[in-house]
């Protein structure tokens, strides 16, 4: 008596399409990379990788740091993953903490102002070329017409 063999036993799982069998998401990093990302601590992981940061990420400590941590990163404290926005990271880190003098008003401020225009930059980030300076710079502009 033969029995049939399973999907399973004839290694026939999902394929990507490359041919290569598709990782599960636990083993892809997605799930870090998100953390991450929640935690602003992109800028940090993709220097980990030994990874380019996009422009967007310029944004990402701000908009999604605690008061302490933007303190940190206006007085310098904070030893920064790239220099290339270091300076203006600073400055706006500056700007944010004098609009929102307290932790419940830098929340407001993050998810009404930063989370948002993160997300735009993200969003237009393969069409829009725009520097890490720019995009901290459009945070000042958007600070501007804050009204929190």
């Amino acid at each position: 008596m033969r029995f049939r063999r399973s999907r399973h036993d004839r290694g026939s799982e999902a394929r990507g399409p490359g041919g290569e069998p598709f990782r599960a998401w636990h083993d892809s990093g997605l799930a870090d990379e998100v953390a991450a990302f929640l935690a602003g601590r992109v800028v940090d992981r993709y220097a980990a990788q030994g990874r380019l940061a996009p422009t967007w990420a310029a944004l990402n400590r701000l908009a999604h740091g605690d008061r302490e941590e933007l303190l940190d990163v206006a007085a310098g404290a904070v030893r920064s993953s790239t220099q290339r926005w270091a300076t203006t990271e600073r400055f706006v880190a500056a700007r944010i903490l004098a609009q929102a003098t307290t932790q419940a008003r830098l929340e407001a401020l993050q998810s009404q102002v930063l989370i948002p225009l993160e997300l735009q930059f993200i969003a237009r980030d393969d069409a829009d070329h725009a520097t890490a300076d720019q995009v901290l710079q459009a945070a000042v502009q958007a600070l501007d017409t804050y009204a929190g």
